[in-house]
């Protein structure tokens, strides 16, 4: 998707903000921020916790999602838990965030993600991450160069709403 932005071949994308950070060629615009959560079958021992810290999944079965639905992300997001001693499982990995919950939910581990991709899921439990120090950032982008009118008017609707969550 950021690659179509890039090439005008699509004029605004939704996407998380890491993806674009550095680049000068693409607007954007930063609409919503989550923290992050630890995903696991609702009937775990840790799902009744109203947080949780880094310590508490040490030595869980922890895997994460395909670094590729937001390869920037999910990198700083496995090498800040791999850095606090929190073991991740590289031979299971969901494909999509919905495959990685899905295998949550089948009892094979835990995950981390920001809560909005797991809330339509009620077999699995989903409890803040308290002390890890990163969110996800999720907003608009366009390229600079190839907005054109109906899009730069979108970006101001955007811009001028009042974003809730």
């Amino acid at each position: 998707m950021l690659g179509q932005v890039r090439t005008g071949d699509l004029d605004i994308a939704f996407m998380e903000m890491s993806e674009v950070e550095g680049d000068d060629s693409l607007g954007r615009l930063d609409l919503l921020t989550e923290g992050i959560s630890v995903v696991m079958p609702s009937d775990h021992r840790l799902a009744c916790h109203e947080r949780l810290s880094v310590g508490d999944v040490r030595g869980e079965r922890l895997f994460m999602p395909d670094p590729e639905i937001s390869p920037r992300f999910f990198g700083r997001l496995q090498g800040m838990l791999e850095r606090a001693g929190v073991r991740i499982e590289r031979a299971c990995v969901g494909n999509h965030y919905e495959a990685t919950v899905a295998l949550v939910a089948a009892g094979n581990g835990m995950t981390c993600m920001p809560p909005s991709m797991c809330r339509n899921f009620d077999s699995v439990a989903q409890v803040p991450l308290s002390d890890l120090g990163t969110h996800m950032r999720y907003g608009i982008v366009w390229n600079r160069a190839t907005i054109g009118t109906i899009a730069s008017e979108f970006v101001a609707a955007a811009s001028a709403w009042e974003w809730s969550c």
